[in-house]
């Protein structure tokens, strides 16, 4: 027992000492089409079996992504001056966002006790043909959408809800990539959307990424409501061609809530009971009004940029991102969602901005330790008075007509 202890304890140095040797190299060549997922290979080979698992320093590269979808390498083994070493592949995925030429910096990989550098890369991705923005292009071999209502749409009463699911799977690309579900125009409908679930799975090599989005509306007046199509552009690779995915428009007919027998008897016994309670109700009222003005606040550009800085100090980066997303919103109305690149980093060019914004989407998609969003923070209150706003709301009144009430309940749903 003695000398098998020894043996190991002599052994475990041995195998932490082993030599490491590192080989990049770049799954496509240049160029690729802007989202197009461009692989990197690093393997790493060693005479001994690796005592840890590799550490990958994967740098931050503005206007592309750079992540590593699967932890878990590809085993196998080389041969090597006629003796067989242990090899780990390692799959990373490159994904610019926009058309140029971008640097893969050299980054570290930590194995065996040794630190390795990669080779820098240079991808050039291109917009494909016809495509004159990348705004919400998608870039893959197969797409999927599937839709869902619950109930089906059509007739409706006044207070009837309808929530819809939308489900979107693409190859090669993460969900985080694909753009959100616009609500749209959807007149006295009260929308109230869910945050998004998203969702990426790894295969056997394959990589799939899945967004679903859920929707609920409620019908508020007696009317014709109906919600505009939507569309989804991607770039089918297999095929070269544009398509487009559409999601068909959708009508409402809104009856009034039909009065049942013996309506009138209980109208008239609430009256008298209101009429009992009045001096309580106006109490209640004022306690309402309060609550309103909070709403108010909350979802105005003030508002949410107080709840943006709250998020980037306490230092949750998925918190703070969607955070910057609402405020984005906010502060720049209009039938079009706004992105971090189109609507912040391209017309606010600041370094320390950009930088910020890099270190937030990396805390994202590969975090490592903790992230600081005191930089994020700074660096929008200093940009914040160039930015276009629709400003600090005005305090609803004590009694607001039913239309402004249910649009203030709308915006603070959607807030959350």
């Amino acid at each position: 027992m003695r000398a098998l202890l020894t043996m190991l304890l002599v052994l475990v140095p041995l195998m932490a000492g082993a030599e490491v040797r590192l080989r990049a190299e770049l799954g496509s060549s240049s160029p690729v089409r802007v989202g197009q997922r461009t692989l990197v290979v690093v393997t790493l080979t060693s005479p001994m079996p690796f005592t840890d698992a590799p550490i990958l320093d994967l740098p931050r590269i503005p206007g592309a992504i750079l992540m590593q979808p699967d932890v878990h390498p590809v085993l196998g083994s080389e041969t090597i001056d006629g003796t067989t070493w242990v090899a780990q592949r390692h799959e990373l995925a490159f994904f610019a966002l926009r058309a140029g030429a971008f640097t893969i910096p050299s980054f570290v990989v930590r194995a065996g006790g040794q630190r390795l550098s990669t080779p820098a890369f240079t991808v050039t991705a291109d917009l494909p043909a016809g495509v004159d923005d990348a705004f919400g292009l998608v870039t893959t071999t197969s797409f999927a959408m599937t839709e869902h209502w619950e109930p089906a749409p059509g007739k409706a009463r006044v207070g009837d809800a309808f929530t819809r699911t939308v489900t979107r799977i693409v190859v090669d690309v993460p969900g985080m990539l694909l753009p959100p579900l616009p609500v749209g125009e959807a007149g006295t409908l009260a929308v109230y959307p869910k945050a998004p679930l998203v969702t990426d799975r790894t295969e056997r090599g394959d990589f799939t990424g899945v967004r679903t989005d859920v929707v609920t509306y409620v019908a508020t007046q007696s009317e014709t409501v109906t919600l505009p199509a939507v569309h989804f552009r991607w770039w089918n690779l297999s095929q070269h061609a544009l398509v487009t995915e559409t999601l068909p428009a959708v009508t409402f007919e809104i009856g009034a809530a039909p009065l049942s027998r013996g309506t009138w008897t209980r109208r008239l016994v609430l009256a008298a009971v209101l009429l009992a309670a009045l001096a309580w109700w106006r109490g209640r009222a004022a306690a309402s009004w309060w609550r309103r003005r909070r709403v108010a606040r909350a979802t105005s550009e003030r508002g949410r940029f107080a709840e943006l800085q709250h998020a980037c100090h306490d230092g949750d980066p998925r918190v703070a991102y969607a955070a910057l997303l609402r405020w984005l919103e906010t502060a720049n109305p209009g039938p079009r969602c706004p992105t971090l690149a189109d609507d912040l980093l391209a017309p606010h060019p600041d370094p320390e901005l950009r930088r910020a914004v890099d270190a937030l989407e990396t805390a994202i998609i590969a975090p490592r330790g903790s992230w600081d969003g005191r930089a994020l923070a700074s660096a929008l209150d200093r940009i914040r008075p160039h930015v276009r706003h629709a400003g600090v709301a005005a305090l609803p009144d004590l009694n607001p007509p039913s239309r402004l009430a249910s649009r203030r309940l709308s915006q603070y749903a959607s807030g959350r």
